[in-house]
């Protein structure tokens, strides 16, 4: 009986790849679907959706290196460094030369390199002090369809998807030909 039970439960590897990538799709478009409402809104205090990610990060991390922020949020150290270049200009950020320090989170850094420290100014924080509140109105809005849990578990998957092995899948993406006839207009 119970091995019954399993066969039953055995899903094809062509629908797990269906349903994966039709996640992927769905989670990729709802994320820029809501990137897109939120730039706008931060359009009404002329800050792009980038330039009010770096301000949020200093306001509540304090002063950073900018090579971080470039890592941290994925993009060229060009964007990193068009984005402080327009905040340093509006008076909000200020650039300042500082030496790299050993930390948990840059275990490999050379002790005493020379670094670009960014700081909020007193400008800065008052404009970030000003935005994020209303900011963080707006977010609570589109997630009014969600409770407390299910926000909770939705942070959790995306981490879990974030931290997925996919090395160990490597060779699958190596491969000559596919091995899976995928069907993508078939029925699971």
């Amino acid at each position: 009986m119970k091995r019954d039970r399993a066969a039953s439960r055995h899903v094809p590897e062509q629908i797990k790849t269906k349903r994966a990538y039709r996640t992927a799709l769905d989670l990729i478009e709802t994320g820029d679907w809501l990137r897109g409402k939120l730039a706008r809104q931060l359009e009404n205090f002329d800050l792009t959706w980038m330039q009010f990610r770096v301000l949020d990060v200093m306001y509540h991390e304090g002063t950073q290196y900018q090579q971080e922020l470039g890592r941290r949020f994925e993009t060229s150290k060009q964007s990193v460094g068009h984005v402080v270049k327009r905040l340093e200009e509006e008076g909000w950020i200020e650039r300042v030369a500082g030496r790299l320090e050993k930390t948990g989170e840059n275990p490999k850094a050379e002790e005493g390199r020379r670094v670009t420290v960014l700081r909020l100014t007193a400008e800065g924080e008052k404009k970030i002090a000003h935005v994020f509140p209303k900011h963080t109105k707006i977010v609570k809005c589109y997630f009014r369809g969600l409770d407390g849990r299910e926000m909770e578990t939705l942070v959790r998957l995306c981490g879990k998807v974030r931290e997925g092995d996919a090395v160990k899948f490597v060779k699958e993406f190596q491969m000559d030909e596919p091995r899976e006839n995928l069907d993508w207009k078939g029925e699971e």
